[in-house]
């Protein structure tokens, strides 16, 4: 009896946790997704680097997605850059064909947009972060090998969310099924082919990255068990790597309820890691909007909002 109840109970917190996740999905749609294209562009010409500068990130929008994407890391990162002097600059530029050509086509696209300011970033030790939201993880990995291979001593970080590093049985799943035929990858099967699980494509960038031994010390991950699109969530985390596997949020809503984490971790490394003022970093304690419906599980640990 005992055996029955907690399987009935484990089968409840399922459905559950992925009800939930379904509600962000279909919150950010109604949300935020028809707002992204009044963002787009506002970041699109990289920034004039100063001597207040401490920081440069770069962010990559996901397939089929456009650099409006990051509205809400936009917002953040303006907030505090109002009080501390413009510190952190922006460059969100728009992949090549939305995605949807080869990932060395899409990376050398942004390189060929930033070579020209690396030796002054470099010079002045300023950090660069990466920051991918599903594919666009993919070519921050590819630019991050390109720039340590130029620049082996830059201060160079990666962060992503819901991002197939290892590609994704569900493009296995849509290969097999002949299902692509349906959808945008009809003409363009070789890049999801690219994004197959285990893909020669996906096990040469990891490869590329891991040669550098402070690759692991440099990046965080975000992934959800409930993120349909990025299956089984190991596709999207590295081992021994700061990896930070959430529940209850699906692929878009890893961007609606983590930005603000993800946007500290940046600023962070921007003061390198020194004490932020504490009103601005009591802006940040609520990892979960209180919008948020039901629960959501993170790490194990349980959060139980209204």
């Amino acid at each position: 009896m005992m055996a029955m109840l907690n399987s009935v109970y484990n089968m409840t917190k399922t459905l559950k946790l992925f009800s939930t996740a379904i509600g962000s999905e279909i919150t950010y749609g109604v949300t935020l997704n028809w707002s992204r294209i009044t963002h787009d562009g506002k970041y699109g010409a990289f920034p004039i680097i100063t001597a207040d500068t401490k920081c440069v990130i770069i962010m990559i929008h996901g397939m089929n997605s456009s650099s409006g994407q990051f509205q809400l890391h936009m917002n953040e990162i303006e907030k505090y850059n109002t009080d501390h002097n413009q510190c952190i600059k922006m460059f969100i530029p728009e992949v090549l064909n939305k995605g949807m050509t080869k990932l060395h086509d899409c990376g050398n696209d942004i390189y060929s947009k930033i070579s020209s300011h690396l030796d002054v970033i470099h010079k002045q030790k300023i950090p660069v972060i990466l920051i991918g939201i599903s594919n666009g993880g993919r070519i921050a990995l590819y630019l991050y090998s390109k720039i340590m291979d130029n620049y082996s001593e830059i201060h160079l970080y990666v962060t992503t969310l819901g991002s197939p590093i290892k590609g994704t049985y569900l493009a296995n799943i849509a290969l097999n099924s002949g299902l692509y035929r349906l959808t945008k990858y009809a003409s363009n099967p070789d890049v999801l082919s690219d994004l197959t699980y285990d893909s020669e494509e996906s096990k040469q960038l990891i490869e590329k990255c891991m040669k550098y031994s402070n690759f692991k010390s440099k990046t965080r991950f975000y992934v959800s068990k409930q993120d349909f699109l990025v299956f089984p969530h190991t596709c999207g985390i590295m081992d021994n790597h700061d990896n930070q596997i959430v529940d209850g949020v699906g692929h878009d809503g890893l961007v609606m309820y983590f930005y603000k984490e993800q946007v500290m971790w940046c600023i962070n490394i921007a003061e390198n890691n020194v004490q932020i003022d504490e009103q601005f970093q009591n802006m940040y304690l609520p990892l979960i909007e209180t919008s948020v419906p039901t629960q959501i599980l993170i790490c194990d640990m349980e959060f139980s909002m209204e």
